[in-house]
């Protein structure tokens, strides 16, 4: 899934926008931006290499460990944990500003 989506955001560049987690287009209902944005690489060609090498390292031990099923359970509840702590913790201040903002234009 990596490998197709960093290969797919190389080819065709405006891909990346369209996908990577945005607060904004989260906070408007783009929702499969939280899913998406674990699979495409901000550090593009550098980015996708090392994390493909860690999967592919990483990855073989913990499938060892855990089991095949249990693994991709693991892989695809942290990555969505990560991508909604990330959109949380990152954006608060944006948030807070755009959500205060209707409240300061009440005379």
């Amino acid at each position: 899934m990596t490998l197709a989506c960093g290969v797919a955001q190389l080819v065709h560049r405006p891909l990346y926008d369209l996908v990577v987690r945005d607060a904004a287009r989260i906070d408007d209902g783009e929702w499969y931006r939280l899913i998406t944005g674990m699979f495409f690489q901000d550090g593009w060609t550098a980015g996708l290499i090392v994390n493909l090498i860690w999967l592919a390292v990483l990855g073989t031990l913990a499938e060892r460990v855990f089991g095949r099923v249990r693994w991709l359970i693991l892989y695809f509840g942290c990555g969505l944990l990560g991508q909604f702590l990330s959109y949380i913790w990152l954006n608060q201040s944006e948030r807070a500003t755009r959500c205060a903002a209707p409240a300061y234009s009440v005379p």
